[in-house]
């Protein structure tokens, strides 16, 4: 089986590398810049992608349709803060954050996610039970968003994505979808102060993407697959 996963050399991307690349799929990699050589060896292929830029994903689903080889899972991985484009510590908040900075996170998080996964419906729907994980987040629900988070272009990015998931689900009944919460995760994002360390998190959702079923198409599961609930 082969594998799809976007961000794949740090953090949460590498982990899953690892995860689906010991269970034996055909793991392909998508990067910005240069790959660890453990990913390297990991992965069956690297892609060069940026989901800020529509250039990058036309060129990067250009390269995977030419080979024309189905994808069985797509992981969106790959996300980024407020502090990645030119945010700071204390002005991400909503009467504070600069509107380049919060619609940069919309681009990035939400926006090149659709479009990539978009491009790739052909490849997915050549697979004989196709899966889309969007990887989303807590801060991302709107009862989570009362209580935490500082980083309302985050939040906001997150909660649209969970979105675009449902609706992509509905669109596309032969596709499995589903958005999922991988924990406050010991990341460069996530911070030191997080509960799950990054191969715990990873280990914990690749099992629960393997059990995913088209009857939750639509969903959005927390990390052990229980359906998420603030």
């Amino acid at each position: 089986m082969r594998v799809l996963i976007t961000g794949a050399a740090r953090g949460l991307g590498a982990a899953l590398v690892h995860q689906f690349a010991e269970r034996g799929f055909d793991v392909i990699g998508t990067i910005r810049g240069d790959a660890p050589p453990e990913i390297a060896i990991r992965c069956a292929r690297l892609i060069q992608l940026d989901l800020a830029s529509t250039q990058s994903i036309d060129a990067a689903v250009a390269d995977l349709t030419a080979r024309g080889e189905p994808i069985d899972l797509l992981v969106n991985n790959a996300g980024l803060d407020g502090r990645s484009v030119g945010g700071g510590e204390d002005d991400r908040g909503p009467l504070e954050i600069d509107p380049d900075v919060f619609l940069r996170q919309i681009k990035f998080n939400t926006l090149g996610p659709l479009l990539f996964t978009r491009g790739l419906v052909e490849l997915l729907g050549a697979a004989p039970s196709p899966t889309v994980v969007n990887v989303s987040s807590q801060l991302g629900h709107h009862e989570v968003a009362l209580r935490s988070g500082r980083d309302v272009g985050y939040n906001a990015s997150k909660a649209a994505l969970t979105t675009v998931t449902a609706s992509l689900a509905r669109t596309l009944p032969d596709i499995t979808f589903v958005a999922v919460h991988p924990g406050w995760v010991r990341t460069d994002m996530g911070g030191a102060s997080a509960t799950l360390g990054v191969d715990e998190s990873a280990s914990m959702l690749a099992e629960t993407v393997l059990g995913v079923t088209p009857e939750q198409s639509g969903a959005f599961l927390d990390v052990d697959g229980s359906p998420f609930t603030p």
